[in-house]
């Protein structure tokens, strides 16, 4: 049946082949457009931001509660929190640049292809995005509020983001 619908149909749609191969021939305007700068170096560093958000955000978190927990001033809580936040985000962002550095070194002793070139730009994006998630919980404590409500704000804005 399909030989005989195919020889009834005229010849210039016979030469286009099956389905597939016309489609793969036809030209069609793109509608999706590449995105730009921000939005694509954002893609390449995605697990970066992640990873370092995220435990920014938690262990600032867990730090903030500890020290609100133990009844210390809402300057102890800024200072613990700051130290926290370079110190835990510096060892995540070499962390992660010696990682990838070391696979870069695994890799070449094996003669495979190089994945990433820029080790120390993953380790700065991690420690970026480890710095500026992990300073929400701490953002109540240099705000105008009543010092009862600080841990109430700073548990909203980290469960919120």
């Amino acid at each position: 049946m399909v030989n005989e619908v195919a020889c009834a149909m005229p010849s210039r749609l016979q030469d286009r082949g099956t389905p597939r191969e016309a489609a793969g021939r036809m030209t069609r305007p793109s509608l999706h457009r590449e995105p730009a700068g921000v939005v694509q170096i954002a893609r390449h560093y995605i697990r970066d931001l992640v990873y370092g958000a995220n435990d920014g955000i938690i262990t600032t978190f867990a730090v903030v509660a500890g020290v609100t927990g133990g009844a210390l001033s809402p300057r102890a809580v800024l200072i613990v929190g700051a130290a926290n936040l370079f110190a835990d985000g510096l060892s995540m962002g070499v962390g992660n640049y010696l990682g990838i550095r070391s696979n870069e070194s695994a890799r070449a002793a094996e003669d495979l292809p190089e994945e990433e070139a820029n080790p120390a730009r993953h380790g700065i994006a991690t420690f970026l995005s480890f710095f500026a998630a992990g300073a929400i919980p701490l953002a109540p404590y240099v705000m105008p509020l009543d010092a009862g409500h600080r841990l109430a704000a700073s548990i909203v804005l980290t469960f919120g983001a």
